[in-house]
């Protein structure tokens, strides 16, 4: 069960309150009970609820509404025919927070380390077994600008042991690359780079000055490359 302390601003909250007599005794069965509530000093105004008696003990529950709590100062009188009795007044503080909305050890005499801003953060330096191995999956760390650089990272930091077994394989034997070429001109990509060195040395026709580079089914054009003579050639640049 949540806590209900202290009672939290614009919250619902149930007031718990004796009705006493001149004497100080509790009033059980207290009649025509009419409770009103005043919001940080404005005039009252009738409780949404009704006092109700916890059996037959003197003792009463006021079940207070969000709006009724929207304040910092909550004044709730609660007052009743019964002779004798005398009204009951309340003064309720409100707080922005239940203790359970605040940041606490999960050891109890355990301290928490708040930061000048209000933040509880991670003392790096003070990371309890460090070299635990934690999976933090589905979880994004920004990092900024250059901070990982050469000075940051060890020497031998990633090596085939950091390695999973399978990213080598991946790479070189395992994963499918896209066949794609880069346009004359542009920059290209690995992959693109890879097929176009693959099909300029293996599939290729020459007609006069004009080299005819195929894709992989032997047939489409993937690029073509103009020689500077086609008898005595020298020298060849792409065309397309």
């Amino acid at each position: 069960m949540p806590s209900m302390f202290p009672p939290k601003k614009n919250t619902s909250f149930t007031l718990y309150f004796p009705i006493r007599d001149a004497d100080g005794d509790p009033v059980t069965g207290a009649t025509l009970l009419d409770s009103e509530v005043s919001v940080d000093g404005i005039a009252f105004v009738d409780c949404t609820n009704e006092a109700v008696e916890i059996g037959v003990t003197g003792i009463y529950s006021l079940a207070m509404t969000a709006a009724e709590m929207n304040g910092d100062v909550i004044i709730v009188q609660t007052k009743t025919t019964s002779a004798g009795a005398k009204t009951a007044v309340n003064i309720v503080y409100t707080s922005a927070r239940l203790f359970d909305d605040l940041a606490f050890p999960t050891i109890s005499g355990r301290s928490v380390d708040v930061s000048v801003g209000g933040e509880v953060g991670i003392d790096w330096a003070n990371v309890g077994s460090p070299a635990t191995v934690v999976t933090l999956a589905n979880t994004s760390v920004g990092l900024l600008a250059s901070a990982i650089t050469s000075a940051v990272v060890a020497t031998g930091a990633i090596d085939a042991n950091a390695l999973a077994p399978d990213v080598v394989n991946d790479v070189f034997m395992g994963s499918v690359l896209t066949e794609s070429y880069a346009v004359d001109g542009a920059a290209a990509t690995p992959a693109q780079l890879l097929y176009m060195i693959l099909q300029l040395v293996s599939e290729f026709a020459i007609a006069g000055t004009t080299i005819t580079t195929k894709k992989l089914d032997g047939i489409t054009t993937a690029m073509t490359h103009a020689l500077d003579s086609a008898t005595d050639p020298t020298s060849r640049t792409r065309a397309t």
